[in-house]
């Protein structure tokens, strides 16, 4: 009876794992395991290309991105049974998750990048990454999300607080491959520069800070930055955007630049043209 107890907690500890597992879509850079029963010359490790593609001995390339592991089976055995192999038995599983990950920077014990191997939330992200190290212990959160369908996004605010103690899991947002978690403490008067900059972070405010002032303190304009930029500014639990064109600074036009506040977001976004 005990040994069938403890079959019962492995099962538990390893389903969250399988289900993990069964609902990741393989992604470029990933390796794969296929195994094909009986056949070792066929059995292999293959890294999905650039293309989504995966190359396999007697079927050549064969397109697996956006695929689970079962239906890359169940596509696999149909061509090798087609022409090849009759009632193959076969096996797929990642042995390497390399295309959906998010990098998680700042007050964190464990910065660096991070795996996404099904639906991951920020509070397990931040978990994974050891939690907040004490500096942050009242972190305002920035989320930097890649541009969709050639969109940018503004960056996504979370008041990890309202999150742990007032309990607002709407703040537990779902993370999505390519996010850039930036955790900031708030022992001191900081403004975020985020986006296309040399030195994208956390800075000391001053009275007098000015928003291109806080992009020249992180480095400047990376190439292919935007000369429009935003300034992300909470007022009253909502958030207010401010576009400052750079180009009219840099003509001497001093009023088209702002004073910036304590906890101000600046949003170098890239330039499409």
């Amino acid at each position: 009876m005990r040994r069938k107890g403890t079959w019962g907690v492995i099962l538990l500890i390893a389903l969250p794992l399988f289900l993990f597992a069964s609902a990741y879509k393989v992604g470029s850079k990933d390796v794969l395991q296929v195994t094909v029963w009986n056949h070792p010359e066929l059995s292999m490790e293959a890294t999905v290309n650039n293309e989504g593609n995966i190359q396999l001995p007697l079927l050549g390339e064969v397109k697996v991105a956006g695929l689970t592991c079962e239906e890359i089976r169940k596509l696999i055995t149909e061509k090798y049974q087609k022409d090849f192999i009759k009632d193959p038995q076969i096996f797929v599983a990642v042995k390497e998750y390399n295309s959906q990950k998010v990098m998680v920077l700042g007050a964190v014990n464990n910065p660096g990048d991070y795996v996404l191997k099904g639906e991951t939330r920020l509070l397990e992200i931040l978990s994974q990454a050891g939690g907040v190290s004490s500096e942050g212990g009242k972190a305002k959160i920035i989320i930097m999300r890649k541009p969709q369908e050639g969109k940018e996004s503004s960056p996504l605010t979370v008041d990890l607080y309202n999150v742990l103690r007032k309990g607002n899991w709407k703040g537990n947002i779902l993370l999505k491959p390519g996010d850039v978690i930036y955790v900031s403490g708030e022992e001191v008067p900081s403004v975020h520069v985020m986006g296309e900059v040399k030195k994208p972070g956390s800075y000391a405010w001053k009275e007098g800070l000015t928003a291109f002032e806080a992009v020249l303190l992180a480095g400047g304009f990376a190439e292919g930055a935007s000369r429009k930029i935003k300034v992300i500014r909470g007022k009253d639990d909502k958030e207010q955007n401010i576009i400052i064109n750079v180009k009219e600074i840099l003509r001497g036009n001093k009023e088209s630049d702002i004073l910036l506040k304590p906890g101000d977001i600046i949003y170098v976004p890239t330039s499409w043209f």
